[in-house]
């Protein structure tokens, strides 16, 4: 589950950082362009998520010492990958994470349970209990090119 979306990240930096020189834009190209990107947000947005984390630790002093724990809280994004609940989002948004929050596109919130991170790649997947959900359609990096959107 993980490999695909690697390849796919892998792809779209690889295309980025090519630096190949492209022909000017033309307006109708940038209405085409902006047509197009607008299609994939409406298709994609849904499957968006916002992460929020609460984590507990010591407070300490400006001398150091520790005292009572305190909530520290960050925040994320992740995409939903399964229509049961299965998202991923980044390792570091949910290190040392005690309470995981997800927070759908139309407000509703769930508990989520941490099923596994990936330091090196940084990448993490949370299970919710929810059904019928939204998801990503990923694509196979077999069958896209270098730079391709």
């Amino acid at each position: 589950m993980i490999r695909p979306i690697l390849s796919l990240l892998t792809l779209s930096l690889a295309g980025a950082a090519s630096g190949i020189a492209q022909k000017p834009a033309t307006a109708g190209s940038l209405r085409d362009l902006s047509a197009s990107l607008e299609e994939v947000a409406n298709r994609v947005g849904p499957t968006v998520v916002q992460i929020r984390v609460t984590a507990y630790g010591p407070n300490e002093d400006a001398a150091g010492a520790a005292s009572l724990l305190s909530a520290q809280r960050s925040t994320g994004s992740g995409v939903i990958l399964s229509a049961d609940g299965y998202i991923v989002t980044n390792a570091h948004v949910v290190e040392d994470a005690d309470i995981v929050t997800v927070r759908m596109t139309d407000r509703r919130e769930y508990k989520a349970k941490v099923v596994g991170t990936d330091k090196q790649t940084d990448i993490a997947v949370l299970k919710i209990d929810a059904r019928s959900l939204p998801t990503v359609k990923l694509g196979r990096s077999a069958d896209v090119n270098v730079g391709e959107w």
